[in-house]
């Protein structure tokens, strides 16, 4: 937040636990709007003009109406995103409503690019980093990204699909990790491992797992049997403790 008074009343209002502030100013702002850069407001019917030409630029040519594998990949690249290693890719096909992977229609893209007021290359990659930061956003993109990877048919992901999957949602957090933790252990010592026995992630499991990752590590210990966690995170718990 580049406004200093904005910023100041959020940490006011939080206490001054600045975590909380900045938690409290994603969930109240438009982060791309608030950031205090260069988006300009623009009229709603110049804002979907200018989506219309930039959806145009990545459609199929077969399909003007949609945005097939080979368009996103270049629409990702312009945006300077990898989707094999950037949470962005999600919170965009989150953001706007992708149907399948790698697949964007017109109407979907247009609408809600223009609800944020998002119509260039620059603006859109700078929403998309700020919503990283939007921690109830976060929480709706996590459990959307269950669903979004699931194959045609099927109630669970792989385990090789979901470390995938969450390394990809938490790659900051493992490129800032120092020491171990609860979602590092986790995902790569017990799950990527295979000693936690399981061979698919159930969409409980994946929602849960989320709040259990926020756990600091020490207090695994002390974490109650009788809350409603799913038996994977309790076996967890018996793996760090090395407990029968």
């Amino acid at each position: 937040c580049m406004n200093r008074d904005l910023a100041r009343r959020y940490i006011r209002k939080s206490g001054g636990f600045l975590d909380l502030a900045i938690d409290n100013y994603y969930n109240h702002e438009n982060p791309a709007a608030s950031s205090g850069t260069s988006m300009k407001q623009i009229p709603q019917r110049q804002a979907v003009e200018e989506l219309k030409k930039v959806f145009d630029r990545y459609a199929e040519h077969a399909n003007p109406n949609q945005m097939d594998i080979d368009g996103t990949i270049a629409y990702f690249t312009d945006l300077g995103i990898d989707p094999e290693k950037d949470v962005e890719a999600i919170i965009a096909a989150y953001t706007l409503e992708s149907p399948s992977t790698g697949v964007f229609t017109r109407d979907a893209f247009v609408k809600n690019w223009a609800k944020v007021n998002a119509t260039n290359a620059e603006d859109m990659s700078r929403y998309l980093h700020q919503a990283k930061h939007n921690s109830k956003l976060m929480d709706l993109v996590n459990k959307f990204a269950f669903k979004y990877a699931l194959e045609e048919g099927k109630r669970k992901l792989a385990v090789e699909d979901a470390v995938a999957l969450w390394r990809v949602i938490y790659n900051d957090d493992f490129a800032k990790i120092q020491e171990p933790s609860t979602m590092s252990i986790f995902i790569n010592d017990f799950v990527a491992s295979g000693k936690s026995g399981k061979e698919s992630i159930s969409m409980d499991e994946w929602n849960m797992s989320r709040l259990f990752f926020s756990i600091p590590l020490p207090e695994l210990e002390h974490l109650s049997e009788d809350a409603a966690w799913p038996v994977l995170m309790d076996d967890f718990v018996d793996f760090l403790y090395q407990r029968e």
